[in-house]
């Protein structure tokens, strides 16, 4: 038994000593570049994948014990609520529970909206019902179409949703179009008033101005 002892520790002696003498190699300093590129290679990818919604909700999140709104925003198609580092909105309270709830961006046909669905057991979710004024809670796996401003507990953490406008408003540049020349006409009979002060827009240059 003391045999391996000494082996294992002369083995290590040995492995310590030939790092320490390489440490200023151009070997060692070619394994550290190179694993820095897979990490940056492998990071990047990641990154591609990750896309933010625009015009996300923004939740107003009082914390159990307190008594101040703190802000976060979603950006995620599928933005999860619970206890840990796995959630979007991560609440340490022990009466949330790890997957507790998950905000949906839905698209049925060309209109958008957003759902919230209940995945806690031990405490669901309570939604705020506009039309009984009472706080109901959901079922496991039981959504609710959200509206421009809805209230739900989480736990005993208690969410305002704000849903901003999903869509963009038209402006100037929906109602007018360009002659041979670059520069903006007006369409007739489309009803838009076109300004004195007329600017003029390459055509490529079209995405800048909208």
């Amino acid at each position: 038994m003391i045999g391996k002892f000494i082996v294992f520790g002369v083995v290590s002696l040995m492995v310590v000593l030939t790092v320490w003498l390489l440490h200023d190699s151009d070997f060692v300093k070619y394994i550290i570049e190179y694993k820095g590129k897979i990490i940056s290679v492998t990071k990047g990818k990641k990154e591609e994948k990750e896309v933010e919604i625009s015009n996300g909700p923004v939740l107003w999140v009082r914390f159990e014990g307190q008594k101040n709104y703190y802000k976060a925003k979603v950006d995620k198609k599928e933005f999860r609520i619970g206890r840990g580092k796995k959630n979007n909105l991560s609440i340490s309270s022990k009466t949330v529970e790890e997957k507790h709830a998950i905000i949906y961006k839905r698209q049925k046909g060309s209109s958008v909206f957003y759902e919230l669905v209940n995945y806690a057991k031990s405490n669901p979710v309570e939604y705020y019902n506009k039309q009984k004024q009472v706080y109901e809670y959901l079922g496991y796996k039981d959504g609710v179409k959200l509206d421009a401003r809805e209230a739900f507990y989480i736990g005993n953490n208690k969410i305002i949703v704000s849903i901003p406008v999903i869509t963009h408003s038209p402006t100037f540049t929906e109602y007018v179009g360009f002659n041979r020349d670059g520069e903006i006409k007006e369409h007739s009979g489309s009803g838009a008033e076109q300004p004195s002060d007329t600017q003029v827009f390459q055509r490529n240059s079209l995405k800048t101005c909208v």
